[in-house]
C-alpha cells in the first residue's frame, strides 16, 4: 500500500511542476516584468464623496468659461452647460502611472429617459502634466454614454483627450444603459482581467447593484497619446451633455501616492 502511495504522490508533485512552468513574457523597455512589478496587494489610499472623508480639491480643466459643478460631503453634481465636454482634475493626489492602481466611483446620468444623447459619464482615470496644470488637458478616459432613445442604447468608449481634443481607440455598444439608474465604474490600472501585472492595459468593470453588466480589457499601447511614465499623473472626471452626481469615490494602489493638498 506504502508503495503505490509514494508512486501516487510522485506523480502529484511532477503534474504539479509542469503547470507551473510560466512562458516567457515580453518586457518592454524601462518597465518591470510582473516579478520585478508591483504584485503586492493594493489598499484603500483614497475615499471621498462618502458624507464621511473630506473632499479633495476638484477644478476646471480646460474650459472656455466655466460651469458649475458642486463638490457636496456625500456626493460631486455636474451641471451640463452647452453640450460640451466638461473635465474636472482633482488636485493635490498624484499616483504613479508604471504601477498598479484602481479607481472606482458610483454615478448616476440624471437625465430623463427621453433625453437626447449624448448622456455620458466620462472617468479620466490618467491624466497628465505637473500638479497645477488645468490648460490643455491629455488623458486616458473610459466613459459610460445612455441614449435610451437610439439604438443601441448604450456604448462605451476607449478614449481620452489629446491637447484637448477628444480621441478615442476602439468602443462596445450595449443595450443595457439607462439615464436615472445608479451604475459602479471601477478602473484597474496595468492589470489584465485575471488580476496579473500587464503594462498599459486596464481592466474595466461596470455593475448595476449586484450585476456585472460588463468587464473587459483594453491595451492602452495602441492609443496615440502616451503620457510621460517617469512622472506621476493625477486623475478627474467629465461630463458630455449630462447632468450626473458621481459618490463613493474610492482609489486602490499597490503604492503611496503623492500627496501636497493645498
Amino acid at each position: 500500500m506504502n508503495r503505490y502511495f509514494f508512486r501516487g504522490l510522485t506523480l502529484l508533485v511532477l503534474l504539479l511542476c509542469g503547470c507551473t512552468t510560466l512562458a516567457p513574457r515580453t518586457k518592454e523597455k524601462g518597465t518591470k516584468s510582473p516579478t520585478e512589478g508591483p504584485l503586492q496587494s493594493m489598499r484603500l489610499v483614497l475615499e471621498e464623496f462618502d458624507g464621511v472623508h473630506p473632499n479633495g480639491n476638484w477644478d476646471i480643466h480646460q474650459y472656455n468659461g466655466t460651469f458649475a459643478y458642486n463638490v457636496k460631503p456625500d456626493k460631486l453634481v455636474m451641471i451640463d452647460k452647452e453640450n460640451r465636454n466638461q473635465n474636472l482634475t482633482r488636485r493635490g493626489f498624484r499616483l504613479d502611472p508604471k504601477r498598479r492602481y484602481a479607481i472606482e466611483v458610483v454615478f448616476t446620468i440624471n437625465e430623463p429617459p427621453e433625453a437626447k444623447p449624448p448622456n455620458s459619464f466620462c472617468l479620466n482615470f490618467l491624466v497628465d502634466g505637473p500638479e497645477n496644470a488645468l490648460d490643455i488637458i491629455r488623458c486616458w478616459a473610459i466613459n459610460l454614454t445612455a441614449q435610451p432613445t437610439l439604438t443601441p442604447k448604450g456604448r462605451t468608449y476607449f478614449m481620452g483627450f489629446i491637447n484637448g481634443k477628444f480621441s478615442k481607440i476602439g468602443g462596445r455598444d450595449y443595450d443595457w444603459t439607462r439615464t436615472m439608474v445608479e451604475y459602479t465604474l471601477r478602473v484597474d490600472m496595468n492589470s489584465d482581467m485575471e488580476g496579473n501585472y500587464k503594462f498599459k492595459t486596464i481592466t474595466v468593470t461596470c455593475r448595476e447593484a449586484d450585476i456585472v453588466r460588463e468587464r473587459f480589457e483594453v491595451d492602452y499601447a495602441a492609443y496615440e497619446f502616451q503620457p510621460d511614465f517617469s512622472k506621476p499623473v493625477r486623475f478627474g472626471v467629465n461630463s458630455h451633455g449630462a447632468d450626473w452626481t458621481m459618490r463613493n469615490l474610492k482609489v486602490f494602489a499597490d503604492h503611496d501616492p503623492i500627496m501636497n493638498e493645498q
